[in-house]
């Protein structure tokens, strides 16, 4: 559970992602963009402060944090009471390695297990930052089962999406409004820039 204020001081609750690594060493931790303007605190703002955004994916919605030197994150899921925790294998690109009708799931501290059928994953050309350039955004969605709640809420922003295998495909964004349907950005960003799967112990 991670506590951020946006832009305009509004505090949000999202759900913190998995720890991500450069081939230089660094390791951050993916989040929601839209939950923070810079700092991060755990568990809500009133809690204690745990990092910083660094870098943000504005279209994908997806930021890295840099956590205090002496914070840990593991490499492991959220589990529901009596279940054991499992590592993240990898980080895939659904739209190469995932099939539709997959199943896919995600698991956080609001929602407990969440899990439904992959519909698809779409790619989008939207302008980027630097003058005549693409950015290529890849989002997923999923036919959500609609397991122990009737909706998914707002603050599972941010919980990591994965298969069978604990492959990670990217973070939970949205359920629309008709409320079985999920949208989730692909990690295909991170793929691109070399980022690999790892924990802080």
């Amino acid at each position: 559970m991670l506590g951020g204020r946006n832009g305009n001081g509004q505090e949000l609750l999202t759900t913190s992602g998995v720890c991500v690594r450069l081939p230089d060493g660094h390791q951050y931790i993916t989040a929601a963009v839209h939950g923070f303007s810079e700092d991060v605190w755990h568990p809500t703002s009133r809690g204690r402060r745990i990092g910083r955004i660094v870098k943000r994916w504005l279209a994908s919605d997806i930021a890295l944090i840099q956590l205090e030197p002496d914070v840990k994150y593991a490499r492991t899921t959220f589990v529901d009471e009596g279940d054991e925790p499992h590592p993240f294998t990898r980080i895939i690109n659904p739209k190469i390695e995932m099939r539709h009708w997959d199943l896919v799931h995600m698991n956080t501290p609001f929602n407990g297990t969440c899990s439904g059928h992959l519909m698809g994953v779409l790619c989008e050309a939207l302008p980027a930052d630097e003058p005549n350039s693409i950015h290529q955004f890849s989002h997923g969605k999923f036919i959500w089962f609609g397991q122990k709640a009737d909706r998914i809420l707002d603050a599972c922003c941010g919980a990591v999406v994965f298969n069978d295998d604990h492959e990670v495909l990217g973070q939970f964004r949205f359920l629309n409004t008709e409320g079985d349907t999920a949208y989730f950005p692909t990690f295909d960003p991170l793929i691109q820039d070399g980022y690999t799967l790892s924990e802080i112990s």
